[in-house]
Protein backbone atom coordinates (compact mmCIF):
# COMPACT_ATOMS: atom_id res chain seq x y z
CA UNK A 1 0.00 0.00 0.00
CA UNK A 2 1.48 3.38 -0.95
CA UNK A 3 0.88 6.91 0.16
CA UNK A 4 1.27 8.65 3.45
CA UNK A 5 -0.68 7.59 6.50
CA UNK A 6 -2.77 10.25 8.21
CA UNK A 7 -1.40 10.51 11.72
CA UNK A 8 -3.61 10.48 14.80
CA UNK A 9 -3.56 13.51 17.08
CA UNK A 10 -1.76 12.90 20.37
CA UNK A 11 -1.51 15.25 23.33
CA UNK A 12 1.72 16.79 24.56
CA UNK A 13 3.03 14.54 27.32
CA UNK A 14 1.55 11.41 25.72
CA UNK A 15 3.92 8.50 25.31
CA UNK A 16 4.71 6.73 22.06
CA UNK A 17 6.57 3.45 21.82
CA UNK A 18 8.87 3.35 18.81
CA UNK A 19 10.32 0.08 17.47
CA UNK A 20 13.14 0.10 14.92
CA UNK A 21 11.97 -2.66 12.57
CA UNK A 22 15.54 -3.22 11.33
CA UNK A 23 17.30 -3.62 14.72
CA UNK A 24 14.18 -4.58 16.71
CA UNK A 25 15.18 -2.10 19.45
CA UNK A 26 12.27 -0.47 21.29
CA UNK A 27 12.00 2.71 23.36
CA UNK A 28 9.22 4.89 24.74
CA UNK A 29 9.29 8.66 24.21
CA UNK A 30 7.12 11.49 25.52
CA UNK A 31 5.55 13.82 22.96
CA UNK A 32 7.28 17.15 23.66
CA UNK A 33 6.31 19.25 20.68
CA UNK A 34 3.64 19.58 18.02
CA UNK A 35 4.43 17.47 14.97
CA UNK A 36 2.36 19.67 12.68
CA UNK A 37 5.16 20.44 10.24
CA UNK A 38 6.67 16.94 10.23
CA UNK A 39 3.26 15.43 9.53
CA UNK A 40 3.26 17.22 6.16
CA UNK A 41 6.32 15.31 4.93
CA UNK A 42 5.65 12.37 2.66
CA UNK A 43 9.17 10.98 2.41
CA UNK A 44 10.37 7.39 2.22
CA UNK A 45 13.09 5.46 4.01
CA UNK A 46 14.94 2.74 2.10
CA UNK A 47 17.11 1.52 4.98
CA UNK A 48 16.46 -2.19 5.64
CA UNK A 49 13.97 -2.28 2.74
CA UNK A 50 11.60 0.43 1.51
CA UNK A 51 9.05 1.84 3.92
CA UNK A 52 5.39 1.49 2.97
CA UNK A 53 4.50 5.02 4.11
CA UNK A 54 5.92 8.41 5.03
CA UNK A 55 7.44 9.89 8.15
CA UNK A 56 5.82 9.05 11.47
CA UNK A 57 7.95 10.55 14.19
CA UNK A 58 10.96 12.79 14.60
CA UNK A 59 13.39 11.89 17.36
CA UNK A 60 16.17 13.80 19.06
CA UNK A 61 19.57 12.44 17.89
CA UNK A 62 20.19 10.61 21.19
CA UNK A 63 16.89 8.71 20.93
CA UNK A 64 17.42 7.99 17.23
CA UNK A 65 20.90 6.53 17.78
CA UNK A 66 19.69 4.66 20.88
CA UNK A 67 17.23 2.79 18.67
CA UNK A 68 20.06 1.81 16.31
CA UNK A 69 19.58 4.62 13.79
CA UNK A 70 22.47 5.96 11.72
CA UNK A 71 22.51 9.77 11.68
CA UNK A 72 24.06 9.80 8.19
CA UNK A 73 21.28 7.58 6.82
CA UNK A 74 18.71 9.77 8.57
CA UNK A 75 15.88 7.26 8.89
CA UNK A 76 14.81 3.72 9.69
CA UNK A 77 11.63 1.73 9.23
CA UNK A 78 9.59 1.76 12.42
CA UNK A 79 6.44 0.68 14.16
CA UNK A 80 4.93 3.32 16.46
CA UNK A 81 2.37 2.46 19.12
CA UNK A 82 0.06 4.72 21.04
CA UNK A 83 -2.92 3.50 23.06
CA UNK A 84 -4.42 1.79 19.98
CA UNK A 85 -3.24 -0.28 17.01
CA UNK A 86 0.28 0.15 15.55
CA UNK A 87 0.97 2.51 12.66
CA UNK A 88 3.83 1.53 10.34
CA UNK A 89 6.16 3.82 8.40
CA UNK A 90 9.54 5.55 8.53
CA UNK A 91 11.08 7.42 11.44
CA UNK A 92 13.65 10.15 11.05
CA UNK A 93 15.78 12.13 13.51
CA UNK A 94 14.83 15.66 14.38
CA UNK A 95 15.08 18.21 17.11
CA UNK A 96 12.26 16.99 19.33
CA UNK A 97 10.28 13.76 19.83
Amino acid sequence: MGGCTPLPYVSLGSELTVRNDCTRRVATFAVTECGCVAARYCDRCVICGPSPRGRLVELAPVGFVGLGGDLEAGCFNATVRHASAPVRGAAAPGVEG
